[in-house]
């Protein structure tokens, strides 16, 4: 196939769902967040401002379980596109 020329229509992978796709990355940067968030607040002295980071992990935590919840919703209401399939058994 030469630079200028398209990929078959059948090629084309249409994109997940909008909110598919904003469920995905905000989850991502909350986990990315909340990760050294937890590893920060274990190695500090007891005290307000460690109980202010685990109030705030709790927080992160909780959140991130109900964007879960609601990805769930979202994938059950919007299929994946075409050509994609849940993995079921052995993937690869």
């Amino acid at each position: 196939m030469s630079p200028t020329s398209r990929p078959p229509e059948a090629a084309i992978l249409k994109p997940y769902a909008p909110p598919a796709r904003w469920l995905h990355w905000i989850m991502a940067a909350l986990v990315l967040a909340v990760i050294p968030a937890g590893f920060v607040m274990m190695n500090m002295a007891s005290g307000p401002a460690q109980d202010r980071l685990f109030d705030l992990h709790r927080s992160i935590g909780f959140t991130i379980l109900c964007l879960a919840v609601l990805r769930v919703l979202v994938r059950i209401l919007n299929p994946p596109p075409d050509g994609r399939k849940a993995c079921t058994g052995t993937c690869g």
